[in-house]
């Protein structure tokens, strides 16, 4: 009965982890523009900066699933 209720709830919070990561303009990427423009001041800062640390974060993400289909051969990485 535990693991009924664990499962989801583990899911769930990965979830939730996974959109909060930067990735504009998506929860992630609002989060981090948000954050930026209050550090900096300055909006347009902000919101160039939110996409490029999206694209930073992407391209080792597309890396490693290109790594994981030339090992496994099949789209069974991430």
């Amino acid at each position: 009965m535990v693991e009924m209720v664990a499962w989801p709830a583990g899911i769930t919070v990965l979830l939730a982890l996974f959109n909060a990561l930067s990735a504009a303009p998506l929860d992630g990427g609002r989060l981090l523009r948000e954050f930026l423009w209050c550090r900096t001041g300055d909006r347009l800062r902000a919101t160039a900066g939110a996409p490029e640390a999206g694209r930073v974060f992407g391209w080792p993400l597309v890396m490693l699933e290109l790594i994981a289909f030339v090992q496994s051969g099949a789209f069974g990485g991430l």
